[in-house]
């Protein structure tokens, strides 16, 4: 394989692999709440990103002439796409965390989905990145403000836990999403 045919299929397979989901939020801390990813834009991104994965594939399969490079690297190709299909398709059609006045729905895959109502909730505890060494004061303050948590543990009556994935949310959705729980369950923040 050349090496400005290289660089082409090096920059697509970037270029294809870097499109990120983003959160879709309705309605506020106060009232009922929804975080989901199902969107048009998050399923052009999820489809457009295999597609042109499995378009350079097939782009690399017609220019190889019997020659086993162009080959291998289609082949890689065709999986990525598949791989990055299969692992953000279960996000975008069934990822869902909802604060109603009923109770706090969680439908992360791939865990069923659960209501936890808003009595059972006695402890919620979020963990994950809040470091703020070596920073300016104003930027200190900052992250105090919107830590970057990763995960939620809430307890329920009976001591049953169930542990939410954060990842997938911003640090300001999470930091709304904590704020609503507290206050609907009737949580006080200890520290």
């Amino acid at each position: 394989m050349s090496k400005p045919r290289f660089a082409w299929v090096l920059c697509l397979f970037l270029l294809s692999a870097s499109g990120c989901m983003i959160s879709e939020q309705e309605g506020q801390d106060r009232e009922d709440l929804t975080y989901h990813f199902d969107t048009e834009f998050n399923g052009i991104i999820l489809f457009a990103r295999s597609g042109a994965l499995a378009v350079v594939a097939v782009w690399l399969f017609a220019g190889s002439k019997k020659n086993a490079v162009p080959i291998l690297l289609g082949v890689v190709f065709l999986g990525a796409g598949a791989w990055l299909m299969i692992q953000d398709y279960p996000t975008l059609s069934g990822y869902r965390v909802q604060v109603l006045g009923e109770g706090l729905t969680l439908a992360i895959p791939p865990e069923e989905e659960m209501t936890l109502p808003w009595g059972a909730i006695e402890e919620m505890y979020v963990e994950g990145m809040g470091s703020a060494s070596e920073m300016p004061r104003d930027e200190f303050e900052r992250r105090l403000a919107l830590p970057d948590w990763h995960s939620m543990r809430i307890t329920v009556a009976g001591g049953t836990t169930h542990e939410v994935d954060l990842k997938l949310l911003s640090i300001e959705q999470r930091q709304i999403l904590w704020r609503a729980i507290a206050r609907r369950a009737n949580l006080v923040e200890i520290r």
